[in-house]
């Protein structure tokens, strides 16, 4: 019965990612039919943002004669691809945490460090 599940789940979705995306490295995506041959000139397209503000969509490509097409992503976060009526969501990845983030942290850090070392202080030390 699992089998049969995870078999059904593998047809309807379509969509096969070469590798997980991450930010600007070429991945390749194949799109395959419901016999699991490759799926020629469909056209496939990314959804960055999908039912948010600022949603953008973005035409990847046409699959060749394998059912593929390659693609960069641009924009890292929550988007879909979708083929015909078929669709994947996925997360794009940063290579690396974004610089914003490593700074953020570091000033978090840095305000524990000094909250913690000002509670360990004797409280007369608090007064002069």
């Amino acid at each position: 019965m699992f089998w049969l599940l995870l078999a059904t789940l593998a047809l309807a979705d379509g969509i096969a990612l070469q590798a997980d995306p991450e930010l600007g490295v070429v991945i390749a995506i194949t799109v395959t039919d419901a016999a699991d041959r490759p799926a020629v000139g469909r056209t496939v397209r990314v959804i960055h943002r999908p039912e948010l503000d600022g949603e953008k969509e973005l035409a990847i490509g046409i699959t060749d004669a394998r059912g593929k097409v390659r693609w960069t992503p641009e924009q890292a976060g929550v988007a879909v691809i979708r083929a015909d009526k078929m669709e994947r969501r996925i997360s794009v990845r940063h290579p690396s945490p974004p610089a914003s983030t490593v700074t953020l942290l570091i000033l978090l850090g840095l305000a524990a460090l000094a909250s913690s070392v000002y509670g360990v202080l004797p409280s007369n030390a608090h007064r002069r």
